[in-house]
C-alpha cells in the first residue's frame, strides 16, 4: 500500500479506512482497547514494537511496510529550569 503521509498515526488510520473498520473492530482484530487505537491515530502515543505488528498484521500488511520511510520525530528543546533564590 502507498501511503499519502509520513504520520504513523495517519497511516494506521488511511489503513484502517480502505479496510473499512471502525476503531473498535480494528482493536478487537490486534487485541488493543478502541480508545488506544484512537490514541495511535492522533500520534499520542509511542507504541512498542509488538503493537506495531498486531496493528499491522490486523491491517493485513507487513509491519515494515507500515514504518518504511518515517523519520523520527524532532525534539522539543528542554526549557532551562530557574531556581528561585529563597528571601530572606
Amino acid at each position: 500500500m502507498k501511503f499519502k503521509s509520513d504520520n504513523f498515526g495517519l497511516r494506521i488510520r488511511e489503513a484502517r479506512k480502505v479496510l473499512d473498520l471502525s476503531q473498535e473492530e480494528l482493536g478487537a482484530r490486534c487485541g488493543l482497547h478502541r480508545t488506544y487505537i484512537g490514541h495511535l491515530e492522533r500520534s499520542e502515543v509511542n507504541p512498542s514494537l509488538t503493537n506495531i505488528l498486531r496493528v499491522a498484521e490486523a491491517l493485513k500488511m507487513d509491519g515494515g511496510a507500515l514504518i518504511a520511510g518515517l523519520k523520527a520525530p524532532g525534539r522539543k528543546p528542554v526549557k532551562k529550569a530557574v531556581r528561585k533564590r529563597a528571601t530572606r
